[in-house]
């Protein structure tokens, strides 16, 4: 490996806590193996546009800065976007569900009953606070504790309190509206 390359690999690691510090600065809520991924590709990135850069860098750790700020951004909304692309294939799953699921009876007011609890218990979940909607969506849908703590990266501690909160939650305002349901 020639000397520059080493220089810039020497640079690129000696800068490690300022991108790490860029990452946890734009999303501190990050777990530890999102922030590894992250700062791995940060560290391409830079790897990449300092090899290809033809003009000189002034202030190499305002530039690393800046790449691992829009780099985390960018994942991030990557991120994002997947795990909305996921709840919303859900929704659409739960639909279809509905659609083919037989009733225990054909009469007209157990249809009607039934599609009435429906409404209310989907109108209630849509009240929840994001996040507990979030998982509370997921965990209709047939996910675990545990797939959603692998999905979106969460400890196993706070996709639990997400899920028991957000049930509790649901279970408060279907209790408001008449409608018991046992823990």
């Amino acid at each position: 490996m020639d000397s520059k390359l080493l220089a810039v690999e020497e640079t690129i690691e000696y800068f490690s806590f300022l991108i790490r510090s860029a990452i946890r600065k734009t999303c501190p809520s990050i777990d530890q193996s999102d922030m590894d991924d992250i700062e791995q590709e940060v560290k391409i990135t830079v790897w990449k546009e300092i090899r290809k850069s033809e003009k000189e860098i002034r202030n190499l750790g305002s530039y690393i800065w800046r790449v691992a700020y829009t780099t985390t951004s960018k994942v991030m909304k990557r991120l994002s976007e997947q795990r909305r692309a996921l709840i919303d294939t859900q929704d659409e799953v739960l639909e279809q569900d509905e659609k083919f699921r037989t009733n225990t009876t054909d009469l007209p007011e157990a249809r009607l009953q039934n599609k009435e609890l429906e409404e209310i218990v989907h109108a209630s979940v849509n009240s929840l606070i994001d996040s507990r909607r979030q998982v509370v969506k997921l965990y209709l849908s047939g996910l675990t504790a545990d797939e959603m703590t692998k999905y979106f990266g969460w400890s196993d501690g706070k996709a639990r309190n997400l899920l028991s909160r957000g049930l509790a939650d649901l279970r408060k305002l279907l209790q408001k509206k008449g409608i018991d349901i046992e823990p």
